[in-house]
């Protein structure tokens, strides 16, 4: 009979101290609603410290949120500590937090997984989400798209937008799934009318291209501009295009650069910034501006927009606006070129191997070089090989010479063709290779490369790899001559003189001569009046006066006298 009426006090006072812990959270409920943080506070911490899980949920949030507190985490992790452990999937969830993030706590992965695992087997949704992202990134478990999948299947089936736009995600990519775009379409549609931003740009885009659903500009167009009005920074480029082009909406240039301006001055967005100068370039929604397009190139240029920087070259080279400043003009070069642009690499490689308007730095002449060789540059290949050549930045290495000159000349670099058939003739040290010598000389001279005609005349005067051949001596002679070799000229003349390879033709021989005693060489002067003595006075007044009106040719022009 004592026993009972003992075991009946004690439940007795469990139901009062249980009626008096939800007395405290309601009461803490009731100021925090009424902004009463103070109040709430010293309920919630009352009613938490006698074991209250919800009340203890709920000051750990107001720690880590600074809700009518300082912000601490260490704090929030302990109550957060004591719900979770206590059964709570939102504090087991929180705490999973905490530990990805090391807030309140040292970060660890594993013990995130934990505690989200554990909220997730309650199908606590945001749980299951975080869950899913530690499976898709293989962090604190071993990656797994499928079970990834899984996870987010069951948060987007509780109503979550975030986790239904990566089950879209994973739908169009064919993580833990076959690809599917319709699949991936319905999952984006549902987080889209969720209001998930990110979901909308991706169904607008879909829309847009007509994949997973039938084409519809026009409900892309309204799905790109919610998702731009809530920020997202790729629909509101789609956006700009889209009125620019006038596609799924009336076509508004002055709309388009609104939306450009906005991205390119509140985003630091380059597209736009480059968008933005062709606007101003081109007066296109706003009167014609070229200080401002100019402004806007530069910006964009500087952060390594290849077209920007394309622009400013172009407008550079035809005067249409002023050589860019040395230091301008080595920020963009260098932005350009580590994004991989080597048009950019090679333009830095040149200023510093040349001293222009920087420091002569071979080294780092040499790393550029390096790289736009290695995206496939025969002409920094061709540096590359000078270098080597010359032993500038790098140690001289006539193998490696070779081996960039091969490579330049492999894709039809004519200077290239000419380094490697000078070098194999015997010059600079390597082992003479004749036949080789002629091939790439032959292949220089055939694109124009004068210094390689001369040498291919040298081989057919003196039959080296090829038969004594005084006619196509003669005419690549020629070649080299009009071209401006000096040498060529003065063996030209002696060619005319001689009837060598050509018809004996003395004006042309004085011609000849007379070029290339202009250019210092004496015996060209001594043959020049040796042939003024068999001339009559107006021959030679006829070959001066060729002489004085000849220029070099270029390209495929004339340059016979």
């Amino acid at each position: 009979m004592k026993s009972r009426a003992a075991a009946a006090v004690v439940l007795c006072a469990l139901s009062s101290a249980t009626h008096l812990l939800r007395a405290d959270y309601a009461a803490g409920m009731r100021a925090y609603e009424h902004g009463d943080f103070a109040t709430a506070l010293r309920e919630f911490t009352r009613a938490a410290e006698a074991g209250h899980v919800s009340a203890a949920v709920t000051l750990a949030s107001m720690y880590a949120n600074a809700r009518g507190v300082v912000q601490d985490h260490r704090e929030a992790f302990k109550w957060y500590w004591m719900a979770a452990h206590n059964g709570s999937p939102d504090a087991q969830f929180a705490l999973g937090q905490q530990f990805e993030n090391g807030l309140g706590t040292s970060a660890n992965a594993q013990e995130a997984f934990r505690w989200y695992s554990r909220a997730a087997e309650r199908r606590h949704g945001p749980a299951a989400l975080a869950l899913g992202n530690l499976y898709a990134a293989g962090k604190g478990t071993a990656q797994s798209d499928q079970e990834a999948l899984r996870l987010y299947t069951i948060a987007a089936q509780s109503g979550l937008p975030a986790a239904q736009c990566k089950l879209g995600n994973f739908h169009a990519a064919g993580r833990g799934a076959p690809a599917s775009s319709a699949e991936a379409a319905r999952w984006y549609r549902l987080a889209a009318e969720g209001g998930n931003s990110e979901a909308q740009h991706r169904l607008a885009r879909m829309l847009a291209e007509g994949n997973g659903v039938p084409l519809n500009l026009e409900e892309a167009f309204r799905w790109e501009l919610k998702s731009a009005q809530a920020g997202n920074t790729d629909a509101q480029l789609f956006v700009a295009e889209m009125f620019a082009s006038g596609k799924g909406t009336a076509q508004d240039d002055g709309q388009a650069l609104e939306w450009r301006r906005q991205l390119a001055e509140k985003a630091d967005n380059t597209e736009a910034q480059f968008a933005l100068a062709m606007h101003y370039a081109d007066g296109r929604g706003a009167p014609r501006d070229p200080r401002s397009a100019l402004r806007w190139l530069k910006v964009a240029a500087e952060k390594g927009h290849p077209e920007a920087f394309q622009q400013l070259l172009r407008l550079s080279k035809s005067g249409d606006i002023p050589p860019l400043e040395p230091e301008e003009a080595l920020r963009i070069y260098t932005a350009v070129a580590n994004r991989g642009n080597t048009e950019a690499q090679l333009l830095l490689g040149a200023m510093y191997a040349e001293g222009k308007d920087v420091s002569r730095k071979d080294e780092e002449a040499v790393n550029w070089y390096a790289q736009a060789a290695q995206n496939g540059s025969a002409e920094a290949q061709y540096r590359m090989g000078l270098h080597f050549a010359n032993g500038r930045g790098v140690p001289k290495s006539l193998e490696q010479a070779l081996r960039w000159y091969e490579m330049a000349a492999r894709q039809g670099m004519p200077e290239a063709q000419y380094a490697l058939g000078f070098m194999y003739a015997g010059q600079e040290g390597v082992p003479a290779n004749l036949e080789e010598s002629y091939r790439w000389l032959r292949a220089a001279a055939e694109q124009g490369n004068a210094n390689a005609a001369y040498g291919l005349a040298l081989a057919y005067v003196e039959g080296k790899a090829v038969v004594r051949d005084a006619k196509e001596a003669a005419r690549w002679m020629q070649e080299a001559a009009e071209r401006g070799i000096a040498l060529a000229q003065a063996e030209l003349a002696g060619f005319y003189a001689n009837g060598l390879g050509v018809a004996q033709d003395y004006l042309q021989a004085h011609i000849w001569a007379n070029l290339a005693a202009a250019g210092g060489d004496m015996e060209a002067a001594r043959l020049r009046d040796e042939l003024a003595k068999k001339m009559t006075a107006g021959q030679i007044a006829t070959a001066q006066e060729r002489a004085r009106a000849w220029t070099p040719r270029k390209g495929g022009g004339q340059g016979a006298p």
